[in-house]
């Protein structure tokens, strides 16, 4: 098909909401039998989560009257996405995508009796496939509803396949339907999982997706789960990281046990060599820099990490973008003593329109504490650098150099008493001082 939607990633939420109501049980299945729908009559609202663009939903509806038979999403999802309908034997029976924008609108055209049906939502170009992986509609035209016209018409629906598209929250307004089987709910509970979050569903969900059960009835709200397990992770630049084990490993780092701590530094045992340096060349364009290689958000804060990109570069082909919110840090722990050159390449572009900064710590862990060392301003509104620690009243400032890589280099001794910084923009110095500043410190570089 055509375009991708908008990728976001919500937490898995389940239970059976009051009403005519069926909210997704843990994640519903993507082929027969599907999740079975249970309640009292009428079915008037389908709700879920696509958690990823493969997911693929599928529930077993009733149809009681054929000729009153609808299922849309108009209005309903912000999702670039398609709903299918296949009868009792999982052959398809119609489908629909882009039938009111980018959501989709099922009618009673194809619909010749009554019965158990089987109703999919998923991502645009996921597509249903039979057994011999064939596509059961073809990918065109858009905007029209259709019956099965692929080369694997009419299935039955064997797998899912095709480009991943987006994922996020959707409803499912029907009529003419009622739930597939009658009777009360199934009770549902809170569902602890290892990651920490909660969600509400029935207890086979939960034993299904790994969660911990806390009995029918109990509540998310305030969450009961205990946070996740969280460790040391070493990264190959020596960094150190807080995180929980999985975060660790799917960013490239060696996940130190739980309960380990940073401090004192359990990735090195000789501080960092001279050389040690990141041009962002070997990440992917747009890689989002959240516990990959070492580098994180500031108190692993996802919004402001940074972004690889190759909008511009000093060496070809990227460069890290922090824009906005971003505030973007890398840990360099167990560096003490001695004297020590920093170095980094910064590109202002003549448009900035709020104050930018570099900052160097002689400590830092997620949420404090902190200890500043270097906190050099870049503010456009006076076209200044300055030291905003050492000189806050900026009576020593350079002029910012605009739309071109400009070096920033520290330069520190760790070996006397407070330390000694200096620190030089386009090869100019513009303040030297203590290395320590206030009442506490250390002569570290964190």
């Amino acid at each position: 098909m055509r375009r991708l939607g908008l990728a976001t990633v919500l937490v898995l939420a389940a239970s059976l909401a009051p009403g005519q109501t069926w909210v997704e049980d843990g994640d519903a299945p993507a082929l027969l039998n599907g999740q079975i729908t249970v309640g009292p009559g009428t079915l008037t609202t389908i709700s879920g989560t696509l958690t990823s663009g493969s997911d693929v939903d599928l529930y077993a509806i009733q149809i009681d009257n054929p000729a009153a038979f609808s299922a849309q999403t108009c209005g309903l999802t912000s999702i670039d996405s398609c709903l299918y309908l296949f009868d009792e034997n999982g052959n398809g029976v119609s489908m629909s995508e882009d039938g009111c924008g980018v959501a989709s609108w099922i009618t009673s055209q194809f619909v010749t009796a009554p019965g158990r049906y089987y109703l999919a939502m998923s991502a645009y170009d996921y597509d249903p496939l039979n057994g011999g992986g064939q596509e059961i509609w073809n990918d065109t035209p858009w905007g029209t509803e259709r019956a099965p016209d692929g080369p694997g018409a009419p299935g039955p629906l064997a797998g899912w396949g095709g480009s991943a598209g987006g994922s996020g929250a959707y409803s499912i307004a029907l009529t003419g339907a009622s739930f597939a089987e009658y009777g009360p709910p199934p009770p549902t509970g809170a569902c602890c999982f290892t990651s920490g979050q909660c969600a509400v569903m029935t207890v086979g969900a939960c034993t299904g997706l790994g969660g911990s059960y806390l009995g029918d009835d109990t509540s998310c709200t305030p969450n009961p789960c205990p946070p996740p397990l969280t460790g040391a992770c070493c990264f190959p630049t020596t960094g150190c990281l807080e995180l929980t084990q999985t975060l660790c490993v799917s960013g490239g780092g060696t996940y130190q046990g739980d309960n380990t701590v940073c401090w004192p530094n359990p990735c090195v045992t000789n501080p960092p060599g001279v050389g040690w340096s990141d041009n962002f060349d070997t990440y992917a364009d747009g890689t989002y820099l959240y516990n990959v290689g070492g580098w994180t958000g500031w108190d692993n804060n996802p919004a402001a990490a940074g972004t690889v990109t190759s909008a511009r570069a000093r060496s070809a082909p990227h460069s890290i973008a922090v824009n906005d919110t971003a505030d973007a840090i890398h840990p360099l722990t167990g560096i003490q003593g001695g004297q020590w050159t920093i170095t980094a390449w910064q590109y202002i572009p003549s448009g900035l329109s709020g104050t930018t900064y570099f900052i160097v710590n002689s400590y830092y862990q997620h949420n404090g504490p902190y200890f500043w060392t270097v906190e050099l301003h870049f503010d456009p509104a006076t076209g200044q650098v300055t030291d905003a620690l050492r000189d806050p009243g900026g009576t020593s400032p350079l002029p910012i150099i605009y739309d071109q890589w400009v070096e920033i280099r520290v330069e520190v001794d760790l070996d006397t008493s407070l330390g000694t910084v200096s620190q030089y923009y386009n090869n100019q110095l513009l303040f030297s001082g203590n290395w320590i500043v206030g009442a506490v410190g250390q002569l570290a570089i964190g």
